[in-house]
């Protein structure tokens, strides 16, 4: 039996924010810093261990994991799609449009992740849910148990209804290729490039509403997983990079850390295939400038005209 909805309503607005997907990066770039390959998976055998998030932060299971000798980090992250789920719920009083509000809040956000890796032929795997995971959880199978239903009533086929999950894929794959898409941050800017691909927009007319963010979200985790895959492959090159980095004369002009690492951010993007390389990468490359910079009491810059430029980097 479903729970009272001021009930369900108090729990789906637990959490300030998407704390599991601020916590999902974290995991990203702190797994690359033990040089640990991540990948997506789920995480389903039936050897496992299973480490309690109570007693061990995200750091401490992906330090365990380092230790043991594991070279890759398995990573489960499912986001909330609210469109299936809202479209389901009653609606007619003040306390129906509260629900529906507090389901959408919780639209694109992870809802549970899990860290697994394997040592001595067992998976070991940890584990966190959102605080409004339990409310979720409950509408979405009441929302599931009646999409069967519909489906039952109606005589539809259940692959009938909106793209398939080949097409989702294949869509997401094109977003993902998208230049302007790879170097988005905000939501916004996402929902922009997705609105600016005629032949995306024309496909999602013909879907059902919730799919277009399922389109986005799996076109984040590709460009993700791209980013990671990118900065692997040119980290062999971080000394030529950092060198190069020390030369162009608006690093040179920039004196706050935060500043110096955002503009090595969308220099590197441009060497990088479009894609905003993670943190790990931008940290260790304006480390290995500042180091650099460090050495010497003056840095020689190339100047836009190719003479040469004397002048000392404002690192503290």
């Amino acid at each position: 039996m479903r729970k009272d909805p001021s009930e369900l309503i108090r729990q789906l607005r637990l959490g300030r924010g998407d704390d599991l997907g601020k916590l999902l990066n974290i995991v990203w770039d702190y797994a690359r810093e033990k040089d640990l390959i991540v990948l997506s998976a789920t995480i389903d055998t039936g050897d496992v261990v299973s480490l309690t998030a109570d007693k061990l932060t995200m750091e401490e299971v992906v330090d365990a994991a380092a230790a043991c000798g594991a070279k890759v980090i398995y990573l489960r992250a499912p986001v909330a799609e609210t469109g299936p789920v809202a479209a389901e719920l009653p609606c007619g009083t003040n306390e129906d449009e509260a629900l529906r509000a507090a389901v959408r809040r919780l639209s694109g956000w992870v809802s549970e992740l899990e860290l697994g890796f394997a040592h001595g032929g067992v998976v070991h795997v940890w584990s966190k849910t959102a605080p409004w995971f339990d409310a979720w959880d409950e509408l979405t199978a009441a929302s599931s148990d009646v999409a069967v239903r519909n489906r039952d009533e109606l005589d539809l086929d259940v692959d009938g209804d909106g793209m398939t999950d080949e097409q989702v894929q294949h869509w997401s794959t094109v977003l993902a290729e998208d230049p302007a898409f790879r170097r988005a941050c905000l939501p916004a800017e996402r929902e922009a490039c997705a609105n600016g691909l005629p032949e995306l927009v024309k496909a999602l007319r013909a879907s059902a509403p919730w799919q277009r963010g399922g389109i986005v979200n799996h076109a984040i985790t590709k460009v993700r997983e791209g980013a990671e895959t990118h900065a692997a492959s040119l980290k062999q090159r971080l000394d030529e990079f950092a060198a190069d980095l020390l030369n162009d004369p608006e690093f040179h002009a920039i004196a706050a850390a935060t500043a110096r690492k955002r503009f090595a951010t969308d220099w590197m993007t441009d060497r990088a295939e479009g894609f905003r390389l993670p943190r790990w990468f931008i940290d260790d490359l304006v480390g290995r400038a500042r180091q650099a910079a460090k050495t010497s009491a003056r840095v020689p810059l190339k100047a836009p005209t190719g003479n040469a430029v004397a002048g000392t980097l404002p690192f503290d």
